[in-house]
């Protein structure tokens, strides 16, 4: 597949819907690469940009065909060097409890004050 084609590929493919299971077969099929070291790093803002790399390099190896049937199939989502978890499904909301009523705020201390040192006159008078 030349690279054109790859490129159309991974613009019309990438999606964080399937990141978890396109990593499965990343790593099935590219053991050895770097880029599985730089997948510890991975995070909400970055995950578009590792997912276009993960699908660049796993074209070297798996046909496209390879990767819808690896997206329809069923996948485990936890991958052991993937700090990210994929997004949980949405849970029913817990009881509110009532709210307390607010904190009373603190008075502000204050600085003692500050004695005004007076100078001390001389007694003596100094010849003139």
């Amino acid at each position: 597949m030349d690279i054109l084609k790859k490129n159309d590929f991974i613009v019309k493919h990438k999606s964080s819907k399937y990141f978890y299971r396109d990593i499965e077969l990343f790593k099935k099929y590219c053991p050895s690469s770097e880029l599985n070291r730089e997948l510890k790093r991975v995070n909400a803002y970055n995950k578009d940009i590792y997912h276009g790399r993960i699908l660049y390099e796993l074209l070297e190896k798996a046909t496209p065909e390879e990767i819808f049937n690896n997206r329809k199939g069923t996948a485990t989502v936890i991958i052991s060097n993937v700090t990210e978890a994929p997004p949980a499904e949405p849970q029913a909301e817990p009881e509110s409890e009532p709210e307390a009523p607010p904190a009373e705020p603190q008075a502000e201390q204050q600085a003692p004050p500050v004695e005004k040192i007076k100078k001390k006159q001389s007694t003596t008078s100094s010849p003139v």
